[in-house]
């Protein structure tokens, strides 16, 4: 920052100073997230090293059941770690393996914003249902498409109410013929 601006005021000299701060504590933060998503990352890599011999080791053939990696991930780890932070941690370390090796405390922006929602410095994106959506368990791959469904059909309502013609009702029963499909088929499946 350059120094050339003149200060008149208390008030503008403490805005400056908070300026300062602010950028020196979020420089000292990226670093400090940055070097957390490394160590998680090796973590993760030596969990998939440890996974990978766990069934190496087990016996093949001799009928005895084979234990699960989940239940020998909780015996050892369990409660140091959660199993699926865990399995999240292995994928960030292919991430960070993934990537040219960068300078400084660098990390690729899209490796740093996954380890950085793993460690939960920042929260995950939230799924939540809005006002207005439709109240179903939320599920990412679908539920965009039924709450523009039920945006669409609402929007659709209001405009055209009773002014829709019988050849645009043929029009829209057509166009939405595979989702009444799609329905009965759900209801066959009960």
């Amino acid at each position: 920052m350059s120094e050339t601006l003149t200060v008149s005021t208390p008030r503008q000299s403490r805005i400056r100073e908070l300026i300062v701060e602010a950028h020196d504590k979020a420089e000292k933060a990226k670093e400090a997230a940055a070097d957390a998503v490394s160590v998680a990352a090796e973590c993760g890599k030596l969990l998939a090293i440890e996974k990978e011999q766990f069934r190496l080791a087990l016996p093949s053939g001799s009928g005895a059941p084979r234990p699960a990696w989940s239940q020998y991930y909780e015996a050892h780890f369990g409660t140091a770690l959660p199993f699926k932070t865990a399995e999240a941690w292995q994928q960030l370390s292919l991430g960070l393996d993934d990537t040219p090796p960068q300078t400084d405390h660098a990390i690729a922006p899209n490796v740093m914003r996954k380890g950085m929602s793993t460690l939960v410095i920042y929260p995950a994106k939230d799924y939540s249902q809005a006002p207005g959506d439709v109240p179903i368990r939320a599920r990412p791959s679908h539920l965009s498409i039924v709450n523009r469904f039920v945006a669409w059909a609402k929007d659709y309502r209001q405009r055209y109410q009773n002014k829709i013609t019988p050849a645009k009702a043929d029009e829209l029963r057509a166009d939405l013929a595979p989702i009444v499909e799609f329905l009965r088929w759900l209801d066959e499946t009960r």
